[in-house]
């Protein structure tokens, strides 16, 4: 194999570039100390020097402009640092240090790129930082152990009457056919969807065989309810799915409250409800550390909505005097604030325009972004149906 066939082909963050030289600058961090009244110097070692990739890139071809977008895109991205590949030293994590473009109007299709990377490396040392993610999965342990042992504590169905048993299998009912007519295939995980279906198929035996127990009656109910966690590749999917078991209840007929074995009967019933209706809520927080949110907005907008469900729960729970479940509750709304909050600070905001006049969304995007390479993005925040004709007075969000 000859050494040109040996050569990779290089890209940052995955924009591919062609490249005419390259130069590294590398060595040992070499102090040199010399002293007065002494002939003879003294070198002091202090390690391995950063090393430091220079690249003359281009850019050449039909789509070059698009190349070149995607380039600087790259360069510019905040999550530092990136991944380089070399022609010859191969993979390797870097920072951009200096970047610059060179366009001439004599040579048509291709831009030049004066890089400059700077070997990462990694911090080696604590720092005071946290994961604001971990905090919530903390929070959420805590709350499903706290709610699954408030329900084993009122939950009876020994030695009662039948109908108090048969109740509890028409709400396992409720559940499974709730969640089997609110569950989309889109995003879906073959093998979690699988594992959901077994889930379901044993639910109602599994309520069946255990009625007098509370503990096992709790942990069933809860494990089917998370389960929804794991299920979707895309976040949003799983959440709305939580979501929609808030309704889980609604259509159950009223129990009178007329005799000691009816009033034990609603308590189950309003147990159940209440584990699962905070299950969906605690599967919901969990989730939301898994959303990436494009923009600021987004994200305010989710832990807006999340919160003020939360609210609500937190105010019932409040009136039932749970105070564990009520500490624990509170305790998983300002975890997921937090991380919301944290994640989503420096996101790009929305801004909503109004077209004075029609315009393709190639010519919005260079407006906006001063780069026509930004037309997808627009296109697909805003469901343009005719990217080539935005009529005027037409309200479309970009963002900056």
């Amino acid at each position: 194999m000859s050494w040109r066939e040996e050569l990779q082909e290089a890209s940052f963050r995955g924009a591919k570039f062609g490249v005419d030289q390259a130069s590294t600058g590398f060595g040992r961090r070499n102090i040199l100390h010399q002293y007065p009244q002494r002939d003879t110097p003294f070198s002091e070692d202090l390690g391995k020097q950063a090393r430091n990739i220079s690249i003359t890139a281009f850019v050449i071809g039909d789509n070059y402009v698009q190349a070149k977008a995607d380039l600087m895109r790259a360069i510019e991205e905040k999550n530092t640092p990136g991944t380089l590949i070399h022609p010859t030293l191969g993979a390797m994590q870097v920072i951009p240090v200096s970047c610059r473009n060179r366009f001439s109007n004599t040579q048509g299709g291709i831009e030049f790129f004066e890089l400059t990377f700077s070997e990462a490396g990694e911090n080696q040392f604590p720092n005071r930082s946290f994961n604001t993610r971990s905090k919530v999965m903390v929070s959420a342990l805590a709350s499903r152990s706290t709610v699954q042992n408030q329900l084993a504590n009122v939950f009876k169905t020994s030695k009662l009457p039948q109908f108090i048993s048969d109740d509890v299998f028409a709400q396992a009912t409720e559940l499974k056919d709730l969640i089997l007519d609110k569950m989309t295939t889109n995003q879906i995980k073959p093998i979690e969807q699988g594992k959901m279906k077994e889930s379901l198929d044993k639910f109602e035996a599994t309520v069946t065989a255990n009625i007098a127990d509370p503990a096992v009656i709790a942990s069933t109910f809860d494990d089917l309810v998370y389960r929804i966690e794991n299920l979707y590749n895309d976040a949003l999917e799983a959440f709305s799915l939580f979501k929609a078991l808030l309704v889980y209840g609604d259509t159950l007929d009223p129990i009178p409250q007329t005799t000691a074995s009816r009033i034990q009967q609603k308590i189950n019933r309003d147990s159940l409800i209440r584990l699962t209706h905070r299950a969906a809520l605690i599967g919901m927080a969990v989730t939301a550390t898994r959303i990436d949110f494009v923009s600021y907005n987004d994200a305010v907008s989710l832990r807006n909505e999340l919160a003020d469900l939360l609210d609500v729960e937190i105010l019932a729970t409040g009136e039932t005097n749970e105070d564990d479940s009520l500490i624990k509750i509170e305790q998983l709304r300002a975890d997921m604030v937090a991380d919301i909050t944290t994640r989503g600070g420096s996101l790009r905001r929305i801004k909503r325009i109004t077209l004075d006049a029609s315009a393709p969304s190639l010519v919005i995007a260079y407006d906006f972004y001063d780069d026509a390479a930004f037309d997808a993005e627009i296109n697909a925040r805003n469901n343009l149906r005719r990217p080539l004709f935005t009529p005027a007075g037409q309200e479309i969000e970009v963002l900056l």
